[in-house]
Order: structure tokens, then C-alpha cells, then sequence
């Protein structure tokens, strides 16, 4: 089967234009989730180093087989892991980005692959 016409020329670019969507939105929740983190952290900074030491970072890795987009968010001082796990996690921030900015990622990304390839 040959698809021609703009439906074609559409297909033909998806998967590069789906890559570079997603990683701009991936790009985009990294820094956002790291912001989220900082500014909703919910112990008293005593030096402003657990605080300034979070940090985010994402990767695109696409090719024809596969593609995937990653954000990583974490602490930068040694003692991050006791905020996250002391007090049966009282202080714990990680999770509640992930969660929080997790959702809103996946909703974007398929609100993008919605309007690139239709659907709700």
C-alpha cells in the first residue's frame, strides 16, 4: 500500500517530528520537576544545601526500533536519602514530584501524540 498526498507526507514525518515533540516536553517536565521539588520541599533549610542540591536531568533516546524519554530528579548531598526515608518519609520530596509532575507529563506527551496523530 502507498499513501500519497499530505496523509502520506505526514506519515512519513511522524516519527521524527514524535521524537523531537517529546523530547521538548521531556526537556520541559525536567526542569520543571526540579523546580517543583525545590520550591515544595517540606523541611526548614538550616544552610539552603539540601534545597539548592536538587537536581534534574533527562535524556531522548530514539531510534528506528524504539524510543525513550527519561527524567531523572535526585539530591546532590549525601544526606538527600535520610530526607526521603526518615520518619517513614515525612520529609521525602522525590516521590511526590514524580508523582505530581509525573502526571502531568503523560498527560502532555499524549495530548502531543493526540494532535499529531489524532485521537483524544
Amino acid at each position: 500500500m502507498t499513501w500519497s498526498g499530505s496523509l502520506g507526507d505526514n506519515l512519513k514525518n511522524a516519527p521524527s517530528k514524535a521524537a523531537f515533540y517529546l523530547s521538548r516536553t521531556t526537556e520541559y517536565y525536567s526542569l520543571h520537576a526540579e523546580t517543583y521539588a525545590k520550591t515544595k520541599a517540606p523541611w526548614t533549610d538550616r544552610t539552603g544545601n539540601a534545597r539548592s542540591g536538587l537536581g534534574s536531568a533527562w535524556s531522548a533516546n530514539i531510534s528506528a526500533e524504539h524510543a525513550k524519554f527519561e527524567i531523572d530528579i535526585y539530591h546532590r548531598v549525601p544526606y538527600g536519602i535520610w530526607l526521603e526515608v526518615k520518619y517513614n518519609g515525612k520529609f521525602s520530596i522525590i516521590n511526590k514530584t514524580v508523582n505530581i509532575e509525573g502526571n502531568k507529563f503523560f498527560k502532555t506527551a499524549n495530548q502531543v501524540m493526540a494532535k499529531m496523530f489524532g485521537g483524544s
